[in-house]
């Protein structure tokens, strides 16, 4: 049975990754990789596109920031994650002030990552349906707008 949830996980080396790529799987979210921005943009350009993003905070040629600019230009909601290798505070504060859904130090445990994974999913999800009935309220009013 094929998902209708994707994830995006966006890291050089897989080795970072095995434990969210399970987790997804198990909350019946496809995995795919990317390991450079080219395949970033790929996989942001997918119809629809992944409901979520997990990255490092820098990959191959690009950073964190270069994914969420990426995922704010799709059609779609996509949620981005940051995971670091490390605790670090100011990293957490810009990810979240600049649009992140969440950030994570390497170390968390499985139910956290449940919690977070699933959080970012329902989020995306609900986003998205909100958009396809507020497209469809316009579509069907004569005027082609919403009435007030």
């Amino acid at each position: 049975m094929k998902s209708k949830y994707t994830a995006l996980l966006v890291s050089t080396k897989s080795e970072p990754f095995e434990t969210v790529k399970i987790v997804l799987e198990g909350l019946s979210v496809a995995p795919f990789q990317a390991r450079n921005r080219q395949e970033v943009e790929l996989g942001l350009r997918r119809i629809p596109p992944p409901h979520l993003v997990v990255t490092v905070p820098e990959f191959a040629d690009g950073h964190w920031w270069d994914v969420l600019e990426l995922g704010a230009c799709c059609s779609e909601k996509v949620n981005v994650i940051v995971v670091s290798p490390v605790v670090d505070v100011e990293l957490y504060m810009e990810v979240m002030s600049r649009g992140g859904f969440d950030f994570m130090a390497d170390g968390f445990t499985v139910p956290e990552l449940v919690h977070v994974l699933r959080g970012a999913l329902d989020d995306a999800t609900r986003s998205r349906q909100a958009s396809k009935r507020a497209g469809s309220a316009i579509q069907n009013e004569p005027t082609g707008q919403l009435a007030l």
